[in-house]
């Protein structure tokens, strides 16, 4: 599963999608627009820009498991290290950290790390 990034118009998703589909799964695809035309997109060289980015998350707990391709939340408890869980998305991890968070502990850390703070 690839993250193809964020897109402001959804077809504009829809038929990158459609590359991305017929690349990895050729006549096999199930594409959203099969009589149009595909895209101009170099999709080998996406997914390898894809596969090297580094995935450090901007949440506490949460980082990328590129073997397995899934978000983990993770924690210290009692000196031994907690997996919370794995998840499809990164902010999905976050909010299982957090509720863990709120649930084992005295108090939350929710605004004690900056990269969480809320403006």
């Amino acid at each position: 599963m690839y993250n193809l990034g964020y897109f402001t118009d959804e077809i504009l998703a829809a038929k990158t999608y459609d590359c991305f589909a017929k690349y990895m799964f050729d006549n096999f695809a199930r594409l959203n627009f099969p009589n149009e035309p595909l895209l101009d997109i170099d999709v080998k060289s996406k997914i390898e820009e894809i596969e090297k980015r580094n995935y450090s998350s901007k949440y506490k707990g949460v980082s990328y498991r590129k073997k397995g391709r899934k978000w983990v939340a993770q924690t210290r408890l009692s000196g031994k290290q907690k997996t919370i869980g794995y998840f499809k998305n990164e902010y999905d991890a976050h909010l299982a950290y957090e509720k863990y968070i709120e649930e084992n502990k005295k108090g939350s850390t929710k605004y004690a790390d900056p990269r969480n703070k809320i403006d």
